[in-house]
Parts: C-alpha cells; sequence; structure tokens
C-alpha cells in the first residue's frame, strides 16, 4: 500500500503579529479529520500536526525535513504540505529582482516571525527549495495555502473590517534565507534562478490570488478550507485539481461573506518537471487530487447562490458551451432538489466560468443549499448524422432511441450527407461511423442490435465537435497555435 505523509500547520496567535486568527487550529483538525477519514485503504496515512507555539519558523523548517524529506518513497507514495494562517509580502532581495519584477517575495508568517526585525517569516524561495529536496520521482507532491499571498493584507475576519498586517516585510539578510550555506546571492545572479534553485514537480493550491484577501469565519475556520473539504467531501477525491479548484472558487461565491469582504479567488499551479510552458503544465491540472488518472464520469453542473450579489448562479459558462438558448428555444436548466423532484430554472446571463440562472416563481430552492443541475448545452452542439444505406436498419435505430433522447443530447438526423458532418455507413451487420464522402472508420464498428452504444460513440464525437470549435468563435482572440489536440493511447 502506498503511504501519505502530511506535514499540517496552522497558527491562530503570534509572538509579534498584534492580530490573532480564530479558525486556523480548527482547519488544521479538519484537514486531517477528512485524511484519516477518506485515506484508509488508498494509502497508510502518516500525519504531523504544529500548531502555535509549535509553529515557528525553525519548527516548520525541521519537521518538513524530518517528516516530508523522505529516503523511504516510492512512485505512488503522497507528500502533502497545509498551512493556514497569516501571509504577507516581503521585499525581495536583490538577486531575486530579475524573476520579481514587483520585488516582492510572498511569505508565510511563522509563530515567531516578527514585522519590526523581518526575522522567521517563511519566503516562497524557501518553501521551494524545500519541495524541490522532497520531489521523488512518480511522487506526489501537494501544497495547500489557506492564507493571504498580497502585500499588507492578512487573512481576514469577517464580523467586521479589520486591521491589515501592518506594513510590508522588510527585506531580510542573505544569511537568513534556510539555503544560505548551500547558495549564496552570486550564483543567482550569475547564473539563473531555474538552474541554481529548480523548482520541483508538486501542485500547489492557494486560497486567493496574489492581490487578494482570504477570509475565515470566526473560530469555524477559512472559507478556502471549508469549501474546499465541502467539495472533497462530495465527491470523495474523485475529481481532478483544476475542477476542485473552480468548483471551490464557486462554493466561495455562494458562502455568507458580510459586506466588507471582497473577492477571494482559490488559485492552482502546476510544475510537473517540463519545461515550463503553459502547454505542458496543464497537463498536470487534469490529474486526479493526490495523483492517478480521473475516471471517466458526466461532466455535472451545480447551482448556489451568490451570497453577495444575491442572485443564483450555475458553476458552468460559455467555456463549457452554456448559451442562453438552445436549438431556437430558450435554454432551460433542470435542478434536482433531492426528496422533492426537479426544478427549472432559466439562463439569464453568461460568462466565460459561469451564468446567472433565474428559477420559475415559488421554486422550492434554498439559498443556503447546492443543487446539481442538467444543462442542455453543456459542452454540446447539435451534431447532424445521416444513416446511409438500407432504411430499415435506419428505422430499427430510431425506433429504440427517441426523438428526445437525441434532442437531450444534442443530435439531429438528416436526410442527406451533404446536411451532415458524420455519417453512419452499414456493414456486415454493423454500423460504422464515417466523415460525409469517406468510408474509413472513425470508430470501432457497432453491431446493429446496440443501438445505446452507438448513441454513446456519437455523443462522444458532438462533444468532441465542441471542443473542436471553440477556436472558430469569430469573436475570440485566442490564436490558432494556442490549441493543442493530444491523442493519448493505453496499450
Amino acid at each position: 500500500m502506498n503511504n501519505l505523509f502530511a506535514l499540517f500547520v496552522g497558527v491562530n496567535t503570534y509572538a509579534h503579529i498584534r492580530r490573532p486568527l480564530t479558525g486556523c487550529i480548527n482547519d488544521v483538525n479538519r484537514m486531517e479529520a477528512f485524511f484519516q477519514k477518506h485515506v484508509a485503504g488508498s494509502f497508510t496515512f502518516h500525519s504531523r500536526t504544529l500548531t502555535n507555539i509549535d509553529a515557528t519558523k525553525a519548527g516548520i523548517v525541521n519537521a518538513f525535513e524530518e517528516h516530508l524529506l523522505r529516503n523511504d518513497l516510492k512512485p505512488g507514495d503522497v507528500l502533502l504540505y497545509y498551512f493556514s494562517g497569516h501571509g504577507a509580502e516581503e521585499a525581495a532581495h536583490p538577486a531575486f529582482w530579475h524573476d520579481e519584477p514587483n520585488r516582492k517575495l510572498q511569505v508565510l508568517a511563522c509563530q515567531d516571525s516578527n514585522l519590526e526585525t523581518g526575522k522567521n517569516f517563511l519566503a516562497d524561495k524557501e518553501l521551494r527549495y524545500l519541495i524541490h529536496k522532497a520531489a521523488k520521482p512518480g511522487v506526489e507532491v501537494v501544497a495547500i495555502f489557506d492564507c493571504c499571498h498580497s502585500g499588507d493584507n492578512t487573512r481576514n475576519l469577517t464580523v467586521n473590517a479589520v486591521e491589515r498586517l501592518a506594513g510590508a516585510v522588510r527585506q531580510r539578510d542573505w544569511s537568513d534565507f534556510i539555503f544560505a550555506d548551500e547558495i549564496s546571492s552570486e550564483m543567482i545572479r550569475q547564473s539563473s534562478l531555474k538552474e541554481v534553485l529548480p523548482q520541483g514537480i508538486h501542485m500547489q493550491l492557494a486560497a486567493c490570488d496574489s492581490h487578494e484577501s482570504a477570509y475565515e469565519k470566526q473560530e469555524h475556520g477559512g472559507f478556502f478550507t471549508t469549501a474546499l473539504l465541502a467539495e472533497l467531501e462530495q465527491c470523495r477525491g474523485d475529481i481532478s485539481y483544476l475542477e476542485l479548484k473552480n468548483r471551490t472558487r464557486n462554493r466561495i461565491r455562494g458562502m455568507n461573506l458580510d459586506k466588507y469582504a471582497r473577492p477571494q479567488t482559490p488559485q492552482l499551479f502546476a510544475f510537473d518537471g517540463k519545461p515550463e510552458t503553459w502547454r505542458e503544465l496543464s497537463k498536470s491540472l487534469f490529474k486526479t487530487f493526490l495523483g492517478g488518472v480521473i475516471r471517466e464520469k458526466p461532466i455535472a453542473s451545480q447551482v448556489y447562490f451568490n451570497q453577495q450579489l444575491q442572485r443564483w448562479e450555475v458553476d458552468k459558462g460559455a467555456a463549457y458551451g452554456v448559451t442562453k438558448t438552445w436549438q431556437n428555444v430558450p435554454q432551460q436548466i433542470t435542478v434536482t432538489i433531492p426528496g422533492q423532484g426537479t426544478e427549472l430554472a432559466s439562463v439569464e446571463q453568461v460568462f466565460p466560468g459561469f451564468a446567472i440562472i433565474e428559477f420559475e416563481p415559488y421554486a422550492r430552492v434554498s439559498t443556503r443549499e447546492r443543487y446539481d443541475a442538467f444543462v442542455p448545452s453543456l459542452m454540446s452542439r447539435v451534431l447532424p448524422f445521416y444513416f446511409q444505406g438500407d432504411d430499415a436498419e435506419k428505422q430499427a435505430f430510431l425506433g429504440k432511441i427517441s426523438t428526445t433522447e437525441l434532442q437531450k443530447n444534442s443530435l439531429k438526423c438528416v436526410d442527406s450527407a451533404a446536411q451532415a458532418e458524420v455519417c453512419l455507413l452499414p456493414k456486415e451487420g454493423a454500423w460504422t461511423l464515417t466523415n460525409p464522402g469517406d468510408h474509413r472508420p472513425l470508430t470501432a464498428p457497432v453491431a446493429f442490435h446496440e443501438p445505446e452504444k452507438l448513441l454513446s460513440q456519437l455523443k462522444s464525437i458532438s462533444r468532441w465537435a465542441f471542443a473542436k470549435n471553440l477556436q472558430k468563435n469569430p469573436a475570440s482572440e485566442i490564436p490558432d497555435e494556442a490549441f493543442d489536440i493530444r491523442i493519448s493511447q493505453n496499450g
């Protein structure tokens, strides 16, 4: 059985920072409880926790080195580092100015961090150093941060406007970096950060963007951690990193932040050891949480009430094919109300990542709940197909697959090959899908008596057609070379 080694750090009270927090230790306890509950059977779980007085900079670095820098790791093992507390920015040492245009380092505030002296903050470059040392071939390294990353913001309380972290952290002396004895500032100046201080293969989830604050609800915990755990609980970890980030973001949008709270947008970063281009990095985003390949399952949508803007939203937008109209009529989505059936809602306004919806009058919905939803246009466009050959086989298929089923799956049977994008060619008791005027098969043949399998192939082609045509949007400024379709074969 593979191993999961986890280090959880939470800091509520600080020795030299006046603004205490109230929910960080609870964040740590909830995160640890989730993994203890759900990784049994998949991993042997090894956890270590540091809170408050134990979470000094030296304490965190020592625990990281002792618990996560291991020589007994094997492919399939997972290393997890979780931090909940204050965050800040530090004036960067001149050696990093080439790689940090704003001349700032993002830092975590340890229990003994000191704003006046600039001592004992754990910088992003130090975490980079530690993660590189921890990373091993085939080992998943995951870092999760529920803290601020902006210049002078703390992780704020949401009950009132509160004091921000007072001022930026001053530039430290090079000797204060944990790698100072191994790496000199001159080595970075004369070479490059990537060569002297390389990144290790890892995934990173952060509570907010670099210019935003992360919020917590008094004593309960961080909004980011709460939303993240809710999504992980719902899918038991069977979710890609990208979808987890998106769903966590939308769940935060539905939380009851007060009027003082500004937007909080969770971030995801992946480094898989290949050249640092988005084309390569993006592959890792589709891996399942804690490693592996995501299992095929339907693309789902969820509906939630945006508490800040007081409106209902669905967590998919134009990038997923959501439109105001579908098949020439206003689009309605079907929302499942557990134990009560379904309700209908119309799509009022569409944005790239979400859409605003409006329920029909007297709908049985609660603004405190999230609901699963079916969006007809999701990842679809109407795919016209044509039956070649004997009409008897065509009628046999249409006799088992209703017109309603075809419409639901964005398929339309047309009367000629000239109108079609895909043709069904009968041969030796089976259907073969081809392009019009081309007898070369697009898929494996499907026997006449398996109409559901043929329907599944048509649905799959319809979704590929949607993805293929994304770049044909005349209003888009995305260049053709930004799209890259690759075929992967298993065996």
